[in-house]
């Protein structure tokens, strides 16, 4: 196996000390099409359950946080 190392003269090889570079598909604003489009079924069902038992007064909060760290989960896949 043949190891070579790359130049480190290049500029452009070498990031900015400072400079903090996003990707472009992050650059811009918030897209709510975009994360709309990803919810399913169970989202909505989840999500309606959590607004009625905050609407309602529901005084569990270990139960809304449970349901909010399940809703959380789940979009991230």
């Amino acid at each position: 196996m043949k190891v070579t190392q790359l130049p480190t003269t290049s500029k452009s090889i070498r990031p900015q000390k400072g400079v903090i570079s996003l990707p472009p598909q992050s650059r811009g604003g918030f897209d709510i099409a975009k994360i709309l489009s990803r919810f399913e079924t169970d989202d909505y069902i989840l999500a309606g359950i959590i607004l009625v038992l905050v609407f309602e007064g529901c005084d569990d909060y270990i139960l809304l946080a449970a349901l909010g760290y399940l809703f959380i989960m789940g979009l991230k896949e």
